[in-house]
């Protein structure tokens, strides 16, 4: 583990440099740490990114096209499912039933709000 950067500005702050302030190789060790640990959350927080494939039919919906629960599904469906033989799978049956699911949340909005319970439960755990 390397030198905490604050521990170094706070001793020299209060004239601890002894308490060693100046030990370069604790610094890199340091700073080497706090790059890695940033680059960590930066490859596990990426931004909802637009998605390449518009179709999203039961979230778009449900939610809205533009929502971020929409964007969330889209992005978990390039990620996650479409990488895989059994995911396309699943995205080719979806895009076959969905259109037609769609449909019929749209003529009946006390199944639409169940679907989008249980879209909301889905979309909290991704």
């Amino acid at each position: 583990m390397g030198y905490c950067e604050t521990l170094l500005v706070l001793n020299k702050k209060n004239n601890n440099a002894s308490e060693g302030y100046r030990d370069e190789p604790a610094i890199n060790r340091g700073n080497k740490e706090h790059d890695a640990f940033d680059a960590r959350v930066k490859r596990s927080h990426k931004p909802y990114a637009t998605a390449t494939d518009k179709r999203c039919f039961i979230a778009t919906s449900v939610y809205g096209e533009n929502a971020i629960q929409t964007q969330q599904l889209r992005q978990w469906r390039d990620q996650t499912l479409i990488p895989t033989r059994l995911g396309r799978g699943f995205v080719s049956t979806y895009y076959y039933l969905s259109p037609a699911v769609a449909r019929i949340l749209s003529r009946c909005p006390w199944l639409n709000d169940s679907v989008k319970f249980l879209l909301n439960l889905w979309v909290k755990r991704l």
